[in-house]
């Protein structure tokens, strides 16, 4: 029986930094050497590494260099939900074994819910959005990440306050200042 192993690495990354500059460079460090900044802060915002928000809540200078130089806004070209969920491990590995022409692999299971269950949650999901949207980055990047509206759960203030550089109850502060924006804006969105 011939049997063969195949390695699948899926890397995550920001991809609308990463065609920015595939556009009109051909490698990040070509990218670097035309506009003078530094490949390993580049190389880690374009994966994720390095949050593009700073303490005081302002997007760093790199950020909106880059910003410019590419006609965006910053939270266009640094998508507040991608860094909202600085993990640890960035590379996932799936392994295929290959039995005499014959692949084995585990796939998704299809989606069984309830259709207008989930047209409600998407619907939630867009007017929540829509609210957070009105939050400064920082506040976005800490509601984020405290009630895992990114793939990846729910972080405490102590992880959120180590992807800023701030103390847990700093993080605690800003999470309850944007609650209070959040209700404020929920309670008079008729209005």
């Amino acid at each position: 029986m011939n049997r063969k192993e195949i390695r699948i690495e899926a890397r995550l990354r920001n991809n609308v930094l990463y065609h920015a500059i595939f556009d009109r460079w051909s490698s990040v460090s070509k990218f670097c050497e035309a506009t003078g900044h530094p490949q390993t802060t580049v190389g880690s915002l374009l994966n994720l590494k390095l949050c593009p928000i700073k303490k005081n809540g302002e997007f760093r200078c790199i950020c909106k260099t880059m910003a410019d130089q590419f006609c965006m806004m910053p939270d266009m070209l640094f998508p507040l939900k991608l860094y909202a969920n600085l993990i640890t491990e960035r590379t996932i590995e799936i392994g295929l074994i290959e039995l005499d022409g014959i692949e084995e692999h585990k796939q998704l299971p299809a989606y069984t819910g309830d259709p207008e269950l989930a047209v409600i949650e998407e619907e939630e999901g867009v007017e929540l959005e829509k609210f957070v949207s009105l939050l400064s980055p920082r506040q976005q990047f800490v509601i984020q990440k405290r009630f895992g509206l990114g793939p990846w759960g729910e972080c405490s203030y102590r992880e959120i306050g180590e992807g800023l550089g701030v103390g847990v109850e700093r993080t605690r502060q800003i999470c309850d200042r944007a609650l209070r924006i959040l209700r404020y804006h929920y309670r008079n969105k008729n209005h």
